[in-house]
């Protein structure tokens, strides 16, 4: 939830844990490891009193591997007695515990904590910021940055790319390994996440919710100069096959542009009619029976159906005419990839201008950018 950025929904959930001190807390097989999701939660939340409890309560680990089945293991013990005792202030035994965290994950041969660990103990060496601190840490995020390409982190690597191009941008361009342009690294990134995608550009890095418009834009950016039918970059999002795309070789316009025949035929009317009925029934019997979730449900699905049975007839209850299927893809794939680059201009305004610049909508969508300053995408 914290890496999603909903810091609410973590908060409760933490403080329903926390809430005696962490004694329901169950010590059972799953203690361990609940145990460690907790302290890293403490830590963000620089939860002073939590956290040490919790440090209190895993010191006695020290040295050991935490697992979890069939969940996986979340490495050393120690990377979360060093979040702890950073958030807490003190950075001497913050960096003991990270070191002796590098050492068991490296024997492990667990790269991914490893690289989480390198991040963490830059962040408590800049804290500190004692002779030589700063050079070691940038040294750990650049390594860090480094397995994050490699193992496709993208979402460390993001945090850790923000870092580096904060502390000065002669440093950023090296560590990301790229040949710099005049405009800043050649590689960028528009990755999908769960319900997040990341986007990288320039050196700096931000997430936005997934969207349509988002997933035009991944499959355009990967693929600079070729076109996409607006059909196919639907079919390509939505999982559906493409729709027909043949003109009509008739007199009159194309008729990919002509009306596609009646939204809804009328066995379709006759059965969202029908489960409009089902609903209505469904509706009554779960009020009576107090089940408010069932109740929404359904109330939800019958507001979803006499909207589809509404945009299939007229005022006056005649059968609406489709427009053509690539006509509605054409507008579709516009407003939707508008939307995005509108939304990325909120987060990077570079990037939203060289997407306006170099995105192409209509029938056919294209990415092409300036040759003179080629983009490689990772998507």
């Amino acid at each position: 939830l914290l890496d999603e950025d909903r810091p609410d929904e973590a908060r409760a959930m933490f403080e329903e844990a926390a809430a005696q001190g962490f004694a329901d807390v169950l010590r059972d097989n799953y203690w361990l490891l609940t145990t460690m999701t907790l302290a890293e939660a403490s830590a963000r939340f620089l939860d002073g009193p939590r956290s040490e409890i919790l440090y209190a309560a895993l010191i006695p680990f020290a040295g050991k591997n935490v697992m979890g089945t069939p969940e996986g293991g979340v490495g050393a013990v120690d990377r979360y007695l060093g979040l702890l005792a950073a958030s807490l202030g003190r950075l001497d035994d913050a960096e003991s515990h990270l070191e002796a965290s590098l050492r068991v994950n490296s024997a492990m041969g667990a790269a991914r904590w490893v690289a989480h660990t390198r991040a963490d103990l830059a962040a408590v060496l800049l804290s500190r910021d004692r002779a030589g601190d700063r050079e070691r840490a940038l040294s750990l995020l650049r390594d860090c940055l480094d397995a994050c390409g490699r193992l496709a982190m993208s979402t460390l690597g993001v945090r850790v790319a923000e870092r580096l191009s904060d502390l000065g941008d002669a440093v950023a361009p090296a560590v990301a390994g790229r040949r710099p342009t005049e405009t800043g690294y050649e590689t960028a990134v528009m990755r999908r996440e769960g319900e997040y995608v990341t986007v990288v550009f320039d050196g700096k890095g931000f997430r936005l919710r997934d969207s349509k418009g988002l997933r035009f834009l991944a499959i355009l950016v990967s693929a600079p100069g070729r076109e996409f039918h607006a059909l196919d970059l639907v079919a390509a999002v939505s999982g559906a096959p493409p729709g027909p795309r043949r003109k009509d070789t008739s007199a009159g316009p194309p008729s990919e542009f002509g009306d596609a025949g009646e939204i809804l035929d009328e066995r379709a009317k006759v059965e969202y009619r029908g489960r409009v009925l089902d609903l209505e029934e469904e509706i009554q019997e779960a009020e009576a029976f107090g089940d408010d979730d069932r109740a929404a449900r359904a109330k939800a699905e019958r507001e979803f159906v006499v909207g589809q049975l509404a945009a299939g007839m007229g005022i006056r209850g005649s059968s609406r005419v489709a427009s053509s299927s690539a006509e509605r893809a054409r507008l579709s794939v516009t407003r939707a990839i508008r939307s995005a680059i509108a939304r990325i201009l909120e987060h990077s305004p570079a990037l939203g201008e060289h997407l306006t610049a170099t995105i192409r909508t209509g029938t056919y969508c294209s990415y092409t950018p300036d040759p003179a300053t080629p983009r490689t995408w990772r998507t």
